[in-house]
């Protein structure tokens, strides 16, 4: 009986739960565990924000400095480097501060509370999305837990940056595309262009790619007319919503070209920007700015490299059958993020660094796929000790699984790693302010 209900609560698809009272109870369970440990991870981060008086992110000193002009239009007067960051930054980002400052709220004090609200967004469209995908609930768990903890090890919700809202945007569209919900792919799409543009072009590939269909080893074009519908809207929102700001960053100077880069130390390893690398493996596997799986962690996302493998054979994994062919919208936005990565990499460095079309969206992807590995293979051995009677091996099975995925982090020396800086003369600070 008990192993029953365990089963009902971890592995039990939604739809075959006669139980519909019970069903929603273990979606809304789940949902606030999900929800529940994002909190805590964010509000780690968040105490470090206001660890002390003069703390702020290393970034966001040069995103949100500027912003202060919207509180007086005389500051940092002919101050380039003002001039430099207020031109690259997103026009919906500078937005959004704009009404932060109307409101009379300190930019840097925003920065450091607005994670929380990221983060909650963040995790609900990935407990959503992975339902989409794979009617577990408790997948769903674990698919926000393991990005919430890849997120918190580098600095992509606390920087104060644009990037910040790559996260919750790209999970929205995600969300509404595999909904087909026309109105709300034009909005994320719409969103991601004004606040954090390069995904944009993910967000446009991936819609191109539904286009077309592979069948029976042949790439067969669509007949879905709404679907032509949906990739010119698309397009049209994207050219809209871009070119203004393609306008407003060309301002200064034109963007250094790849050939001169290489003439000048600051782009190879142990320079500023450490681009270029003498490991031809490195420079395009992990280079933090140049390789497709730069920054990829927690280590257990990689399970999700696994999961095509053993949907080899379903026969051995019984709960396969409930994977929805939605699924199909992992393998699109690999092939979307590295047709961007690629080509980053043609004409460097017009489109930012080519490890920004992966590093983000690859998180994502893999965590998804990693949750769904990790739910067949523990259903598989469930079943496996049911037909030996092995009870105790099954509660044991589920505490170090879950005791392994939650504590992860107590094993790391600093967790959340966020990137604030404090000031080391306070007194100075001070003395300017006067």
């Amino acid at each position: 009986m008990l192993i029953t209900q365990l089963q009902n609560i971890f592995t039990t698809p939604i739809s075959q739960n006669s139980n519909q009272n019970q069903s929603r109870w273990i979606v809304i369970f789940w949902y606030s565990l999900s929800l529940a440990f994002a909190i805590i991870y964010i509000l780690l981060g968040v105490r470090q924000a206001f660890s002390s008086k003069y703390i702020v992110s290393d970034d966001a000193r040069e995103y949100i400095s500027w912003i202060y002009r919207y509180f007086n239009s005389d500051l940092f007067s002919e101050d380039l480097i003002a001039d430099y960051f207020q031109s690259i930054t997103p026009i919906g980002y500078g937005m959004l501060y704009k009404i932060v400052v109307a409101l009379n709220i300190d930019p840097v004090f925003f920065s450091k509370i607005f994670p929380i609200f990221l983060g909650i967004i963040t995790t609900s469209y990935c407990f959503l999305v992975c339902l989409q995908i794979f009617p577990i609930p408790m997948t769903g768990f674990i698919a926000s837990l393991l990005l919430n903890q890849s997120l918190c090890l580098h600095d992509d919700l606390f920087s104060g940056t644009p990037r910040d809202f790559i996260y919750p945007l790209f999970l929205a569209f995600l969300y509404y595309f595999i909904r087909f919900s026309k109105l709300g792919i034009l909005i994320a799409i719409a969103l991601q262009a004004l606040i954090y543009p390069i995904i944009a072009f993910i967000d446009l590939l991936i819609v191109f790619l539904t286009l077309f269909d592979w069948r029976n080893k042949q790439i067969i074009v669509s007949r879905n007319r709404q679907s032509f519908i949906l990739f010119i809207a698309a397009t049209l929102v994207v050219g809209i919503t871009i070119l203004p700001y393609t306008i407003q960053s060309s301002k200064f100077a034109p963007v250094i070209t790849a050939a001169v880069a290489r003439t000048m130390p600051d782009y190879w390893d142990g320079g500023r920007v450490s681009f270029f690398s003498h490991n031809i493996i490195s420079y395009w596997f992990d280079g933090r700015d140049s390789g497709f799986f730069a920054l990829i962690a927690p280590p257990q996302l990689l399970l999700g490299l696994l999961l095509p493998i053993i949907l080899k054979f379903k026969s051995h994994f019984p709960l396969s059958q409930q994977i929805q062919t939605k699924i199909k919208i992992l393998p699109r936005v690999v092939i979307a993020s590295l047709i961007m990565f690629f080509t980053a990499h043609l004409i460097a460095f017009k489109l930012h660094w080519p490890s920004r079309y992966t590093h983000h969206t690859f998180k994502m992807v893999f965590a998804l796929a990693a949750a769904i590995f990790i739910t067949l293979i523990l259903d598989a051995v469930w079943q496996w000790l049911r037909q030996r009677g092995g009870k105790n091996l099954i509660l044991s099975t589920i505490a170090i699984l879950f005791i392994g995925l939650i504590s992860y982090p107590s094993s790391l020396k600093v967790f959340p790693k966020t990137p604030y800086v404090e000031a080391k003369v306070p007194e100075l600070y001070n003395f300017l302010q006067k």
